[in-house]
């Protein structure tokens, strides 16, 4: 009988090096790319719209520099692939370092001036987790941690969306353990999937706060995330295309009229990419998730955002 937990483990137990521009700030706002929403869409229209921040724009007054210019920021982690790839909310607040100090110093003093509107992209979190059973890149993963799934998963990286879901809730349970060792592994019944929004979306503030206590409810967490992230404002995954240009719209990136319009999405999920999965998906399996994520849906009821 497998055990519903995990050993303790550090998440750094690759020696590579992933570096992942996953932060764009413009002069508006700060986009946050939420992995598997097309979030790649999203920054691949704003810059090919932009204009890259360089140091030859930091050699004059901000006044001068270009209203559409746009800066990605580096997030850099020793981890398996697919573990902490695109920066969150709190990273976001992180200071640039570049090789140039100077450059660095003028960024991060452009950065601290305005207030951004953080945008971001919500999508149905059982969609979510069908485009990152589809896409296979857990059959990439390496070191420690494909043999502990091998372990418990012995046809892994074949392995079936129910599979993938459990082990993805012991992940989470353990890290949880980690970030806040006052929980003592109780996630309170929230899914895996929506600590993985909340620790995405949560300020540093209310980070702090669930590591000086835990909360004694789900209800209880959706109450102060609500307040923590009222400001955020999310693009829906099903009408994204429309919506972002909504969105844009009298800003500086708004399309032109001579630019041809974006009719289709890119960065679209390959499904069986890397070997044939010999698992179907059913509805059990979904409906799985549904109960389990209840948390983001009761979220995204709350804010409207109309999954």
């Amino acid at each position: 009988m497998r055990s519903d937990t995990l050993p303790s483990r550090k998440f750094a137990v690759s020696i590579k090096q992933y570096i992942l521009p996953f932060m764009l700030f413009t002069q508006e706002f700060v986009f946050l790319a939420f992995p598997k929403t097309g979030s790649s869409f999203v920054r691949t229209i704003i810059k090919s719209r932009g204009v890259e921040l360089r140091k030859r724009h930091c050699l004059l007054p901000q006044f001068f520099w270009p209203k559409n210019v746009f800066v990605e920021q580096m997030v850099i982690r020793k981890s398996p692939a697919g573990i902490h790839q695109h920066g969150s909310r709190s990273q976001s607040e992180d200071e640039m370092v570049l090789k140039s100090s100077w450059h660095s110093t003028r960024i991060n003093l452009w950065k601290r001036k305005n207030k951004r509107q953080i945008i971001s992209v919500w999508r149905d979190p059982v969609d979510r987790f069908l485009s990152v059973f589809k896409f296979q890149f857990y059959a990439l993963w390496d070191g420690e941690m494909r043999e502990e799934v091998e372990k418990r998963y012995p046809t892994f990286p074949d392995w079936s969306l129910s599979d993938m879901y459990e082990w993805k809730s012991l992940e989470q349970k353990r890290r949880l353990k980690i970030l806040f060792p006052n929980c003592e592994g109780d996630d309170l019944g929230i899914g895996p999937g929506s600590w993985q929004f909340i620790l995405f979306f949560a300020s540093k503030q209310l980070k702090d706060r669930l590591i000086e206590a835990w909360p004694k409810s789900e209800s209880e967490v959706l109450e102060m995330f609500l307040i923590d992230t009222a400001e955020i404002h999310f693009l829906n995954q099903k009408g994204l295309n429309e919506q972002l240009e909504s969105m844009l719209k009298g800003s500086a990136f708004e399309k032109t009229k001579s630019e041809e319009d974006q009719t289709a999405r890119v960065n679209v999920t390959r499904q069986n990419h890397l070997f044939v999965s010999s698992h179907d998906v059913n509805e059990a399996e979904l409906n799985e998730i549904r109960e389990n994520e209840q948390f983001l849906y009761d979220y995204a009821e709350k804010r409207n955002l109309h999954c």
